[in-house]
This record gives C-alpha cells, structure tokens and sequence, in this order.
C-alpha cells in the first residue's frame, strides 16, 4: 500500500514536512488486520504548484477577515 499524491493526508503530510523543516516523514496506517509504514519524501514539485496557491487564499480570503471580521462571531471585545 502506498498514500496517492492526491490523497488529502499526501498533502498534510508534505505541508508538516514544510512546517518543521524536514525531508522525510513516517506515515502509519494501522488496522485491526495489521500496520503498514510509508516514508514519504519531500515533494519540491509540490511546493511550487500550492504555494503559490496557498499565498493567494491566505492574502485574498483570510487576511481580509482578520482585519475586517465581515464574519459576525457575536464576540464580546474583551473575547477579539
């Protein structure tokens, strides 16, 4: 068994990789049936096509709502 590189834990995998500075990664799967143990590797080709995605969701959809909060939370302003 092997994790697809479209499997979203492909993509959590590489992104904590990314986080802590690493090239290599453990990832189990367990099951009543018995434990596998995959290495996956750092995935550069992978970087350059998200990032770019990533830093476009970050400036154009979370930024604005950190500074704007067009999100009612119905926050006290002691809570914000």
């Amino acid at each position: 068994m092997q994790v697809k590189k479209t499997h979203a834990y492909f993509y959590q995998a590489q992104m904590q990789m990314a986080i802590c500075k690493t090239d290599t990664c453990e990832f189990v799967i367990w099951s009543p049936k018995g434990m596998i143990v995959e290495t996956i590797k750092r995935d550069i080709e992978l970087y350059v096509e998200v990032i770019p995605k990533l830093l476009a969701f970050h400036n154009n959809i979370l930024m604005p709502e950190y500074l704007e909060m067009r999100v009612s939370r119905r926050l006290m302003p002691t809570e914000l």
